[in-house]
């Protein structure tokens, strides 16, 4: 037996019955607030930004007036440090430089071969100074940057100089053969006739230090490096003017008011252009910013 479907009933509200209820609506809408807006603000949170005080619109404006003035402090800044690079000077050599530093006569012997016990000093710079900044050109000093330790053993018995291998240096072993070789060429014939001496044989080290092109020699590296000398026996001051110019090759040359000796009046920094004026010895009498004085023949190039 089946059973009897059931009728579907629908049932429409009255107009009355489908109003909302307004009092619950106002509750609702009172918790809504208590919670969402008066809670957060007594418990002490905060929804959202403040709106500035005169306080921080007095910080905001210098803090826009220190970013204002910041592009042109930051432009000083970069000019500040290229016067300073600039005041400091010198500049970086364009060439292998050596730079030659004397040290004590280490040995002295008598004509009979004994070790004396003081040396004296013959005028052995003259000589050698511009034979080791002659170094600068040899083949393995090329892009060079070291020190190395260079002696020679004078033998006025037998009117002969021969070069020493020193020790200290801090130059790659398979370089300092080179040097070696181009340091024996450089004094092989020396004449050592006029040169005063009190004894027969002498040994004697230079400190050379090599630069390559780009490095910048300070003060401190200069201190102490010689300055080659005039040689004995040149010819006298020449009357006329040698014609032409000439150009500083060495980072710094001093001019001084007499050859050799003279007191030091100037500088001139390598690339200067100088009127060659005349000639006394090794010397160079010259004329630069309409100011005169003299400088080793080494230190320029026509």
């Amino acid at each position: 037996m089946q059973p009897t479907p059931q009728r579907l009933v629908v049932q429409i509200p009255g107009e009355g019955r489908d109003r909302p209820v307004w009092t619950r609506v106002g509750v609702i809408a009172v918790l809504g607030f208590v919670i969402g807006i008066a809670w957060p603000k007594l418990a002490g949170f905060q929804l959202g930004p403040s709106p500035p005080d005169d306080d921080h619109r007095a910080a905001a404006s210098g803090s826009a007036e220190a970013d204002e003035a910041a592009p042109g402090a930051s432009s000083a800044a970069p000019a500040a440090s290229s016067a300073a690079v600039a005041a400091k000077g010198p500049e970086p050599v364009q060439v292998q430089t050596v730079v030659v530093k004397a040290t004590d006569v280490l040995s002295c012997r008598d004509a009979k071969g004994k070790t004396v016990d003081k040396c004296d000093r013959p005028d052995f710079d003259t000589l050698l100074v511009p034979r080791m900044q002659e170094l600068a050109r040899c083949p393995s000093a090329a892009g060079l940057s070291g020190k190395l330790s260079i002696g020679f053993e004078f033998d006025f018995k037998r009117n002969r100089v021969q070069v020493v291998r020193g020790k200290t240096t801090t130059i790659p072993r398979s370089t300092v053969s080179g040097i070696w070789e181009c340091a024996t060429k450089a004094v092989s014939g020396a004449a050592l006739e006029g040169m005063k001496h009190e004894h027969e044989r002498y040994t004697v080290f230079y400190a050379t230090n090599f630069y390559p092109p780009g490095h910048v020699i300070d003060d401190a590296a200069l201190a102490g490096a010689l300055e080659a000398p005039e040689d004995k026996g040149g010819k006298e001051e020449t009357s006329e003017p040698i014609l032409g110019t000439a150009q500083v090759v060495y980072d710094t040359v001093l001019v001084r008011d007499e050859p050799k000796t003279g007191n030091v009046v100037a500088r001139l920094v390598r690339g200067t252009r100088v009127e060659l004026l005349s000639r006394k010895g090794s010397w160079y009498r010259i004329k630069f910013n309409d100011r005169e004085g003299w400088v080793y023949r080494g230190s320029i190039a026509q």
